[in-house]
């Protein structure tokens, strides 16, 4: 499973964080995720989060890495994601 979270958190850590919390991701933050996760190929089907499982193999691994290295750095280009 695979959670992602673009959001202010204590310790650098988000353990502990309520799901409102989690969830309250600006839907044009948590659009532009999908999209841009959608764009490299890679489907979260889920808010921010997907899955993956033993039919993944290292190439679907890499090429979903390389997709949010993508996505984030257009989210930054775009604002949606602040620095």
């Amino acid at each position: 499973m695979i959670h992602t979270y673009f959001g202010p958190c204590e310790n650098d850590s988000v353990e502990g964080l309520p799901a409102a919390t989690v969830r309250g991701m600006p839907k044009a933050l948590v659009t532009g995720v999908h999209e841009g996760m959608r764009a490299q190929g890679v489907d979260l089907q889920s808010y921010t989060s997907g899955v993956t499982s033993s039919a993944h193999g290292d190439e679907e691994v890499s090429q979903t890495l390389g997709a949010f290295e993508a996505t984030v750095q257009s989210l930054l280009a775009q604002g949606l994601l602040p620095r």
